[in-house]
């Protein structure tokens, strides 16, 4: 779907890195990988990680507790690299 969330995270990581804050982007839900991430990070994202960095294919139909954990793993691991703020963009489906 096509509504705006990659556009507002990445406003979001920019207006962060303006404040001198180290982000992370976390796109924690999705069924591709690739062209989301690599637009956070062009715009200045620290660390940028998405579900298949937390062992995930796709996250469609995947059970809500799994995509919870996967979520506490980014998360952690943004929080273990001196990340300040993270912000996470939840996909459709």
């Amino acid at each position: 779907m096509n509504a705006g969330k990659t556009l507002t995270a990445t406003s979001l990581v920019r207006g962060f890195k303006r404040a001198g804050l180290k982000v992370a982007a976390l796109k924690i839900t999705g069924t591709g990988s690739g062209g989301d991430t690599w637009i956070v990070r062009d715009a200045g994202a620290d660390i940028v990680l998405d579900f298949t960095d937390a062992g995930f294919a796709t996250t469609y139909l995947a059970p809500v507790e799994m995509i919870e954990k996967g979520a506490f793993r980014l998360l952690n691991h943004a929080a273990e690299n001196g990340c300040d703020v993270a912000v996470i963009e939840i996909a459709d489906g």
